[in-house]
């Protein structure tokens, strides 16, 4: 085989190298994309709330997204700014005790002073306390094949260092028998850098989600595109708890007319340090760790002010999703 590749011109053998690349690619792109949970049976969209869809799409930052938006669109939290780049996020109702949702209590709770989304989403003690809420939520995901485990990222991961191996060896080989014979190899030691780096950014073999898990999202975005499409011509939706938009859609789901406007800007607000205060949250609201409410967690999907989608009751992963 060596000699068969000293043989090659080089011109020629970049033009070789470029087409296994190619295909190579193909062949890694089809090995990840069937992961063994393409025939899984994946849940009905309907079984699913907010917390849960907002959780699967991309994580904590998506659930506290959606947890924002569900309490601003209750009348719980409002925004306050001269302008679209200094919007600030304070309460507007002192009652927390109504709140069934754990997620929104403790958001709710880190908000006593008025904060940007994006000091929101660096409060580390909020988000360590989003990961122990949000833990019985992933390990459904993870039981019922829709976010990929500890094995299957390693499988992943194992996929693109055979794949990309076979691809450096054999431009290696090439590489280093120019080296030897004083030819230039300026162009071949490109390619070698760059062809893998672009397969790692295009195919994403890092990323969180299943085949079934994005089978699913894809699912959500064609079910619910007719609420994106209401509330992005400026409606309030009613019947229908409109936090199932950011929870699928995320802040591009919303409109910047209309009743939701202004919204859009302060989650997608850059971070910005803020001053530093003793405490960011309530150091007497201990009670949104307590079971207060006797049945779980409560990641039911919460209902709006319109008109009241059913929240959930029990159980962690699929809360109620239907309309009440």
């Amino acid at each position: 085989m060596v000699e068969w590749i000293r043989a090659i011109p080089g011109p020629t053998f970049l033009l070789i190298f470029t087409l296994v690349w190619a295909f190579l690619s193909v062949i890694l792109w089809v090995w990840l994309k069937y992961d063994g949970t393409n025939k899984l049976y994946i849940p009905e969209w309907a079984s699913m709330n907010p917390y849960t869809i907002a959780y699967l799409r991309d994580g904590a930052e998506a659930v506290l997204h959606t947890a924002f938006f569900s309490l601003y669109d209750k009348g719980y939290l409002r925004l306050t700014g001269r302008n679209l780049q200094d919007y600030d996020i304070v309460r507007s109702v002192k009652d927390r005790k109504v709140m069934v949702n754990a997620v929104e209590r403790a958001l709710y709770a880190h908000l006593i002073y008025p904060r940007s989304m994006g000091d929101v989403l660096n409060d580390t003690i909020l988000l360590s306390r989003l990961d122990d809420l949000m833990a019985p939520i992933q390990e459904d995901l993870i039981d019922e094949g829709l976010l990929k485990s500890t094995r299957q990222h390693m499988v992943a991961i194992s996929k693109v260092i055979i794949i990309i191996g076979t691809l450096i060896v054999f431009g290696g080989i090439k590489w280093n028998l120019g080296v030897q014979n004083d030819r230039p190899v300026g162009f071949l030691t490109i390619m070698l850098i760059i062809y893998p780096i672009i397969t790692i950014v295009l195919l994403r073999p890092q990323g969180l989600h299943t085949a079934a898990g994005k089978r699913l999202l894809s699912d959500l975005e064609d079910h619910y595109s007719w609420l994106q499409l209401l509330i992005g011509d400026g409606r309030s939706p009613v019947g229908i708890n409109p936090a199932f938009v950011v929870a699928v859609f995320g802040p591009f789901g919303l409109s910047r007319v209309g009743p939701y406007s202004g919204v859009q800007h302060a989650l997608m607000y850059e971070y910005v340090p803020e001053p530093a205060y003793d405490h960011y949250y309530d150091d007497d609201d201990d009670d949104i760790w307590d079971d207060d409410d006797d049945d779980g967690w409560h990641f039911g999907g919460g209902g709006s002010s319109g008109g009241g989608c059913g929240g959930g009751g029990g159980g962690f992963s699929f809360g109620c999703g239907g309309c009440g």
